[in-house]
């Protein structure tokens, strides 16, 4: 018979360590979960004697056996075998007492680590009655250190958080930071073994993949005859790259001829990027470097070219009929062409009048010439549609040469045959805003891999076509111009911190 005593103990126990169980006071479980505990490692324990007894009586039995069987010696490489083997299982029976050990010492110091919810086929579900830092950590501890504090085996620390903006801030005041940070997740601690590592936890606000940052400001003191949008994000190399192309102290004659954009195709200057400031008409050569460009990409991504971007020069040789095709075959299929099994489009920027461009999109899976115009005008059409089905039978009668081919059994397109096409919803340019060029462009850039023509113009498209024919790899200057654009920041910095001073 239970006494009063024992039943108002347990309720107070109850109350003070915690919830019930499954119906039962917290502090009668805890004592009946030590005593489990105990009884486990006791039976686990007496099972690993057995298992040590078990296996020497098996290798005695072998002795004797063979020492009855035969006059072999002690030392023979029989007996020197099963005394090998014993000492093996004598060995990982220590070490399987050990880890037991120690997981005994870890859940009776903290029993409620193992909660039963439930059994089937007699093995009980267990899991873990902590709550989530979420709920349980003060409003000003970082999670993660939580965590951490949950992580720490019989009071060592084997992870130890650290603030990873602090180190980069403390290496660039020393000066031992010269390159873009590269965050790793882990790093070995110093003077403790090499046991632990620091859990670098902190992510990086607004960095880019190779380590730059983000939403970096063109400063006051550097003007410019064309400001980016305040709402385009630009990173600390555009930010100079574009202070450089567009700065007021570039304006003269002699930096308006410096080579900024260098190919096999030719050299860009900076008055040839001028014209992408707002309201220019864009120069034909800008959509040439961006062939080049796009070629070039294409060329790196994948191993046989899928998309041909062809150069302005193109179709103004079709369509005034000054140039065979076996003649503009050998200008530009080495640069801008591959083999027609691989090619599934062809972008053709045409210009009209002097005035206006749009693209001629050869698409060569849907059978289609897809027109596409920003612009579009009842007197200009028929002329539009003209010079499309003109360079649909120029490129199809260029295509009966051989060398586009690497099988002789593949069928050749008959591009002439194709049906003229004008897609629906796509945008047009704003009324005198001079954009045509602009929308040529990004759907050369957006819409390789894609049958959606949609896009959209905006106030940054210019200054981020002018950044990407700057900096992309197949301009051999681009590392020359950064070098440059950061030093022509130091320099206005200076001159401006002089001004401040007087």
């Amino acid at each position: 018979m239970v006494g009063e005593g024992e039943n108002s103990h347990a309720e107070k126990e109850s109350r003070t360590d915690g919830p019930c169980t499954r119906g039962r006071p917290y502090g009668s479980y805890k004592k009946q979960k030590t005593i489990e505990i105990v009884e486990l490692s006791s039976t686990i324990t007496h099972t690993f004697t057995i298992i040590d007894y078990s296996a020497l009586s098996k290798s005695q039995k072998k002795e004797d056996k063979s020492s009855e069987s035969s006059s072999e010696d002690v030392n023979s490489p029989k007996q020197q075998d099963v005394v090998e083997k014993v000492d093996r299982l004598g060995t990982s029976v220590q070490d399987l007492q050990k880890v037991v050990t120690t997981l005994t010492q870890i859940i009776v110091t903290n029993p409620p680590m193992i909660t039963h919810i439930g059994t089937h086929g007699g093995v009980p579900y267990v899991f873990n009655p902590f709550q989530t830092p979420l709920n349980t950590s003060p409003a000003n501890q970082i999670q993660t250190e939580m965590i951490m504090s949950k992580l720490k085996p019989s009071g060592q620390t084997l992870f130890r958080s650290v603030n990873y903006k602090e180190g980069i801030n403390k290496a660039q005041e020393q000066g031992s930071m010269t390159d873009p940070p590269i965050r790793k997740l882990f790093t070995p601690l110093e003077g403790v073994n090499n046991a632990g590592f620091y859990f670098n936890y902190q992510s990086l606000q607004s960095i880019k993949h190779d380590g730059r940052k983000l939403g970096v400001q063109i400063p006051n003191w550097a003007p410019m005859l064309f400001s980016p949008p305040k709402d385009m994000l630009l990173d600390d190399i555009d930010a100079a790259v574009a202070a450089y192309i567009f700065g007021v102290n570039k304006e003269d004659k002699k930096n308006g001829n410096e080579i900024l954009i260098e190919t096999k195709y030719g050299k860009g200057d900076r008055n040839l990027l001028k014209t992408l400031m707002p309201k220019g008409l864009v120069d034909q050569e800008v959509l040439n470097f961006l062939a080049c460009m796009l070629t070039h990409q294409d060329r790196v991504i994948c191993k046989n070219t899928i998309c041909w971007f062809l150069p302005t020069t193109f179709s103004q040789y079709v369509c005034t009929w000054t140039s065979p095709p076996d003649i503009l075959r050998k200008r530009y299929q080495e640069r801008f062409m591959g083999r027609v099994e691989y090619v599934s489009k062809i972008f053709i920027p045409i210009n009209d009048g002097n005035v206006h461009w749009f693209l001629l999109v050869i698409d060569i899976k849907r059978r289609q010439l897809t027109l596409l115009d920003s612009y579009p005008c009842t007197t200009r059409k028929e002329f539009r549609r003209r010079a499309v089905r003109k360079l649909g039978v120029f490129v199809d009668e260029m295509l009966l040469h051989e060398s586009f081919y690497r099988f002789h059994t593949t069928t050749k397109p008959i591009i002439s045959d194709f049906e003229i096409v004008e897609p629906e919803g796509v945008g047009q340019q704003v009324e005198g805003s001079n954009d045509c060029g602009i929308w040529v462009a990004l759907w050369m850039m957006q819409c390789n891999f894609t049958n959606k023509y949609n896009i959209t113009v905006t106030e940054s498209s210019r200054m981020q076509l002018a950044l990407d024919l700057v900096l992309k790899n197949y301009n051999t200057k681009n590392e020359e111009v950064k070098k440059l654009a950061f030093g022509n920041l130091d320099k206005l910095e200076k001159q401006h911190n002089r001004l401040v001073k007087k």
